[in-house]
């Protein structure tokens, strides 16, 4: 993984994770990595981690993950969920957005397929 000085300076120590949030459930798994359900503790704030096990990219991969948390740190919109911070340890990329109930994205399509509601998504894919 390509790390510059700036960010050497700046990158949380190895326990940063483990500091901060108390894991209280996965909420899904793919290839990719998992999402966790946690609790901030500083602010005791609930709150979704996405993390991305990074052993597994090239550093061209992961490049475009960290160009696609810059965007995510841009946009600000009532039906897009919250992007609190991003921050790298253990090998190991941590999306943290604001939790929201009701399940994943893919069992609210499957409800709406059940009773033949319409719903329009809009997806953006950077990788």
């Amino acid at each position: 993984m390509e790390i510059y000085l700036d960010e050497v300076k700046n990158s949380p120590d190895r326990n940063y994770f483990d500091k901060n949030y108390k894991i209280l459930e996965v909420l899904g798994s793919g290839s990719y990595g998992k999402v966790l359900k946690c609790i901030e503790l500083q602010t005791e704030e609930v709150v979704a981690i996405k993390i991305i096990d990074t052993i597994n990219y090239t550093n061209k991969y992961l490049n475009k993950i960290r160009i696609e948390y810059k965007i995510l740190q841009t946009l600000s919109h009532p039906n897009i969920i919250q992007f609190r911070k991003f921050f790298e340890c253990n090998d190991k990329f941590h999306f943290v957005m604001d939790f929201v109930k009701g399940g994943s994205l893919n069992k609210l399509i499957q409800k709406k397929q059940k009773n033949n509601s319409k719903i329009i998504i809009i997806f953006y894919q950077l990788i």
